[in-house]
């Protein structure tokens, strides 16, 4: 989805949809904003960013923004929800790092993965170092 895209999904849901009323004021004043300058978002002059999307469903509650943070089959996590360490030692950890490592690697090089499959596989590598790094500071007593 372009950025042009986005912005016409937005205008859409936030000036032409029912329950939407005084969204775009609310985003302004949530962002410290003009309304030109939401207007602008709106029409495509500047690029709609997560944080302008991230408070556009917070302030609506529109599950038609939301599905642009979240399309179908796919939900954001909370930080800290996820990355819990599942090992004993920071070897054990490390260890259990090399199959993610080595699965990221095959995505990369294969021609046929998409940009959803190299994601995916990166996440997955991200959440094995984030569990090496959640038993260090449990080890180290920084919570």
């Amino acid at each position: 989805m372009t950025h042009a895209e986005i912005a016409q999904e937005l205008k859409i849901a936030l000036l032409y949809k029912d329950g939407n009323d005084g969204a775009v004021k609310r985003i302004a004043e949530r962002l410290g904003l003009s309304l030109r300058t939401i207007y602008d978002y709106l029409d495509g002059k500047i690029k709609p960013n997560l944080r302008f999307i991230k408070t556009a469903v917070e302030v609506t509650g529109d599950p038609d923004i939301k599905r642009l943070l979240e399309p179908e089959g796919w939900e954001l996590v909370p930080a800290g929800a996820f990355a819990k360490h599942d090992k004993s030692t920071i070897a054990e950890e490390c260890l259990d790092d090399l199959p993610h490592l080595a699965a990221f690697h095959a995505v990369l090089n294969d021609p046929a993965s998409d940009y959803r499959t190299v994601i995916a596989a990166r996440d997955a590598l991200l959440t094995e170092i984030h569990q090496n790094v959640d038993l260090w500071k449990v080890q180290h007593g920084v919570a």
